[in-house]
């Protein structure tokens, strides 16, 4: 039923929120890919949890997936911006070249020009 697949997807994303806060980042990367495979999309909230465990962690690789990752959301569901502080943070004390960082700042005005629209939670 779709009560079913609703509850489904919200465990999901609680699973994403508990194994961030336990810190174990490749797990809940598993459990995103696994939505991501089944066309769901993440909350923003469980979103916000992987980009930050992965930037605190220095795996800039992936939390820059998954910021560009939000391109593709429904109504551009925004990320806390603390998750993406994080990822900033973390690409300013490991020197990441201004390329990268340019392309994240283009993902976040067009996150904000979309939220403005009246897209975003």
């Amino acid at each position: 039923s779709q009560s079913t697949a609703a509850f489904a997807h919200d465990s999901l994303d609680g699973q994403i929120c508990a194994a961030c806060a336990k810190g174990k980042a490749e797990k809940a990367m598993a459990i995103f890919e696994k939505m991501t495979d089944k066309k769901k999309s993440p909350h923003s909230k469980s979103l916000g949890a992987l980009i930050s465990i992965h930037s605190k962690a220095g795996n800039l690789p992936v939390a820059f997936k998954l910021v560009k990752s939000t391109e593709k959301l429904p109504d551009f569901s925004l990320p806390p911006k603390r998750a993406v502080l994080d990822f900033l943070e973390q690409c300013e004390r490991e020197k990441i070249d201004e390329k990268a960082l340019k392309r994240v700042l283009e993902i976040l005005k067009k996150m904000k020009k979309n939220k403005k629209g009246g897209g975003g939670q």
